[in-house]
């Protein structure tokens, strides 16, 4: 190795050990407090809202949005601000509309070691609304069950949907990156979707199609009730507790298992590329079975729905509840 080398690579490492240093020695000075290094200045806005209005539409960059009821009967929005990440908020045809104004640059928006403070409110004076429209690129979404609405729709890139409301017609949930749980939510149709995240029901109920699709992700789903579940991951398993539905159910996993317990449908249809099937079904079915390189255990019963299960590598064991 030539000598000017050599001491190129030395002064490198002596800056990085001095960088660190002093690294070190600033955190130590803020108690290694991490929240001090964020040099952005946060304030509280609270915008308040007289006019009547039947549909929320949000579209915001990074903020986490949680809903509450309104103590004193009049809408409130209370909004985390800087000088450069301003929100919009009023009234417009009937819809209660919350938008950002972000002026940051995009090294103030992500840095190693960069707290996030961004939080919405909304406080709601009744309980019933239409649609709620939520598109968020980086944040928490809490909905709780005091409110009904006829229509949901929320895409949001990275962050997680906690949702307990009720709903008349159909939620439709989009992430990117971030978990999807429902509890104690009853709807007409409900469609999860998400490339990187978890999706966790319980005491569901769908009066027509339930469909979740995770490209890497474990499905859950507990006292689940519809007319047909639709449930896809490529990476995750799929564990149905007390799960009933009228019609089919429409089960697909490239890697991971299926497990069910207590549940049924009229007619089943599992695919496992390497994934094992196991568990209690409720009724007697007419099973058709295979796998490539796995026991297969099946109740050798000649009546019922169809259920179709199919894996490549994995066992499939089930039996019938008594």
């Amino acid at each position: 190795m030539k000598k000017g080398l050599k001491i190129l690579i030395i002064v490198a490492t002596l800056l990085v050990i001095v960088g660190f240093g002093l690294f070190i020695t600033v955190l130590a000075v803020n108690d290694f407090d991490f929240s001090k290094l964020n040099t952005e200045n946060y304030v509280t806005e609270t915008y308040n809202i007289s006019e009547d209005f039947n549909n929320i539409e949000i579209n915001i960059e990074t903020s986490s949005v949680n809903f509450v009821v309104s103590e004193d009967e009049n809408t409130k929005v209370t909004c985390s601000e800087t000088d450069k990440l301003t929100y919009n908020v009023g009234v417009t045809n009937n819809t209660l509309t919350i938008s950002s104004v972000d002026n940051r640059r995009w090294y103030n928006s992500f840095g190693f070691f960069t707290i996030r403070k961004e939080a919405m409110t909304i406080y709601l004076p009744k309980d019933t609304y239409n649609a709620l429209t939520i598109k968020n690129e980086v944040g928490s979404i809490m909905v709780p069950k005091n409110f009904t609405f006829e229509e949901v729709d929320i895409k949001c890139s990275v962050g997680s949907v906690s949702f307990y409301a009720k709903v008349n017609n159909g939620i439709n949930i989009e992430l990117e990156t971030g978990n999807v749980k429902l509890e104690n939510v009853t709807a007409n149709n409900i469609s999860l979707k998400t490339a990187t995240g978890r999706h966790t029901l319980n005491n569901v109920n769908a009066t027509k199609t339930i469909s979740i699709k995770s490209d890497t992700g474990i499905i859950t789903l507990t006292a689940v009730r519809s007319e047909n579940l639709r449930a896809s991951t490529d990476t995750g398993r799929v564990k149905l507790v007390d799960v009933i539905s009228t019609n089919t159910w429409n089960i697909n996993t490239s890697t991971g298992g299926v497990t069910l317990e207590n549940s049924d449908a009229g007619e089943i249809y599992i695919k496992t590329a390497t994934g094992s099937v196991k568990g209690s079904l409720l009724t007697d079915k007419v099973f058709i079975t295979s796998s490539d390189t796995g026991r297969i255990n099946v109740p050798k019963t000649t009546s019922g729905g169809r259920c179709e299960i199919e894996t490549n590598t994995g066992s499939i064991n089930i039996t019938i509840s008594e």
